[in-house]
């Protein structure tokens, strides 16, 4: 069985409901917020640059020494938020240059942005 050596105090007890509240649920609202505002293809580009965020605060604020893997996952990140982005875009421009499909003047050449609604249907804005 689990045997406890102290108890938290109430600083403690604070601590853990800091980290809950604002670490989860505060975090985790303003992400799902920012996701509906900008859109979910934006939104995951944003996301994988999150470790390179990190890496250069350790950096600068950690004094973290900057490795030869460090330079690697840098660049694995970079590359792949090109091919996403590439991807996306060529995928947009077949579809607009489907046959038999109406385009109008202003929807041509510009990009459509999908939105996730809260019953997971998708509609373009």
């Amino acid at each position: 069985p689990w045997t406890w050596g102290s108890r938290p105090t109430a600083m403690g007890y604070f601590g853990i409901a800091f980290v809950v509240i604002v670490g989860n649920v505060i975090a985790f609202t303003s992400y799902m917020a920012g996701v509906r505002m900008i859109g979910p293809n934006k939104a995951i580009l944003y996301g994988f640059s999150e470790p390179i965020t990190a890496a250069i605060v350790g950096i600068f604020v950690f004094r973290n020494v900057f490795t030869v893997f460090d330079g690697i996952g840098f660049g694995m990140v970079f590359l792949m938020m090109y091919l996403i982005s590439k991807r996306r875009e060529r995928s947009l421009r077949k579809a607009l240059s489907a046959p038999g499909l109406p385009v109008s003047a202003p929807a041509q050449g510009r990009q459509q942005e999908w939105k996730t609604s809260s019953v997971c249907s998708r509609k373009a804005v």
